[in-house]
């Protein structure tokens, strides 16, 4: 609650300002309520002037750009405009906003300004989600230092920007075919055959099952045979991305692996053909249709409809580890499926509930933090042993799974 440019606390100081250089005797005590009476009179002041000048001024914004768009880590914001405040001792100023994904509000943020310069001004703000998002409904916020004060500045401006997952090194293809088609990628080798690429010298530590003995017995010198790799001809490649999850972390990480390594098979001039979540058919893509796969990617948090799987052959399934356990569950995986699971690992240990008897890091009392530990143990002990009977579960059946294990500490080291 406020009165016009003061807060509801700082009307009170000021009263009570007043009333002490009216009634209390001590001098010490009437010079600091005599100081912030001069506070309150230089921010009324200033806001007066601010007040009426802003009647006859606008603050037009012209661009906003984003420099280092990443996820769980600040990010900075540039925008470009015109009729910019100056800054003044005791003032600060502050930005509010309104991140909107699909025609809906998420969230609103206040951020701090860190620096107006030139037309330009600059703040730092966090994502926890990839996504293509418009930023609205902005407001400049004058503050000062000892929160007695607050006035907003409102502006017509919209902006839309694009936070990407992080790329990943992790790309690993499970088998090439030289057909092509729906089938998973790797690289075929002859291995069976005489006709190998080279043969080059024997050293400690190869494998023995390798030696060329025809040369050995030629010249008594042990040599190795190189295997010759088969190039893939190019072709068409099923995709099926299931990133949904309630835990981020996951969601992010199998975003990211499914997108850096789209980005590695169009180089490679392969034809995607993808299931996502928001389509009701395979999507191809390829080279020529970038647009499409970034619609792909940032309209892929949501849970999968999984009847749709019938549409692809063998697919490479990229998914959370809830909506793996999903399609585990109903049989959706079919023989040769080939799986690349993201597999969010509690942070939580033994000792770290040990540690909660003596520092609180959440909680307000000592037994909800522990009561909360140890709820985040079994969970991940229940997890693991999960995770591990579905692979099991998947082997039988054929089905391939391959983890990527993250937590939190190791994602906020990506860049």
């Amino acid at each position: 609650m406020k009165v016009p440019f003061f807060r509801i606390s700082g009307i009170f100081v000021l009263v009570f300002s007043i009333l002490s250089i009216i009634l209390i005797k001590n001098l010490f005590a009437k010079f600091l309520a005599f100081s912030l009476v001069i506070i309150f009179v230089y921010l009324l002041i200033y806001h007066l002037f601010i007040h009426l000048l802003y009647k006859k001024r606008k603050i037009e914004f012209t661009s906003l750009t984003g420099r280092n768009l990443l996820l769980f880590k600040k990010s900075v914001i540039e925008i470009t405009g015109t009729g910019f405040p100056s800054l003044f001792p005791g003032i600060f100023f502050s930005i509010n906003f309104d991140i909107n994904e699909n025609n809906s509000i998420l969230h609103s943020a206040v951020e701090t300004v860190g620096d107006i310069d030139n037309g330009t001004l600059r703040f730092e703000t966090l994502f926890d989600r990839h996504g293509k998002y418009e930023l609205t409904g902005f407001k400049l916020i004058f503050q000062d230092i000892f929160g007695f004060t607050h006035y907003e500045l409102g502006f017509e401006f919209e902006q839309e920007i694009a936070v990407l997952p992080y790329f990943t090194d992790d790309i690993s293809i499970p088998y090439f075919t030289n057909e092509g088609g729906d089938q998973a990628i790797q690289n075929a080798s002859k291995v069976s055959s005489t006709d190998f690429f080279e043969n080059r010298k024997y050293y400690p530590g190869d494998d023995v099952r390798r030696i060329n003995w025809k040369i050995f017995a030629h010249i008594d010198e042990l040599h190795i045979r190189e295997v010759e790799k088969i190039p893939p001809k190019v072709g068409e490649i099923s995709l099926l991305f299931a990133p949904y999850s309630d835990n981020i972390i996951e969601y992010e990480y199998i975003s990211s692996l499914f997108f850096s390594t789209c980005y590695f098979l169009l180089e490679k001039k392969f034809d995607l053909s993808i299931l996502a979540p928001y389509s009701n058919s395979p999507i191809l893509i390829n080279s020529e249709n970038e647009k499409e796969f970034n619609n792909i990617i940032f309209n892929s948090f949501k849970p999968f409809p999984f009847k749709k799987t019938d549409s692809l052959q063998s697919p490479v399934v990229f998914a959370s580890f809830s909506e793996y356990s999903k399609m585990m569950g109903e049989g959706y995986l079919k023989k040769d499926s080939y799986c690349k699971i993201s597999f969010s690992e509690n942070d939580e240990t033994r000792r770290s509930l040990i540690s909660s008897v003596f520092r609180i890091d959440t909680y307000d009392n000592m037994f909800r933090e522990l009561a909360d530990k140890s709820s985040q143990l079994k969970k991940k002990k229940y997890d693991a042993n999960k995770l591990q009977a579905l692979i099991n579960n998947g082997l039988s059946k054929g089905i391939d799974t391959e983890v990527f294990k993250v937590t939190y500490e190791q994602f906020k080291n990506f860049k």
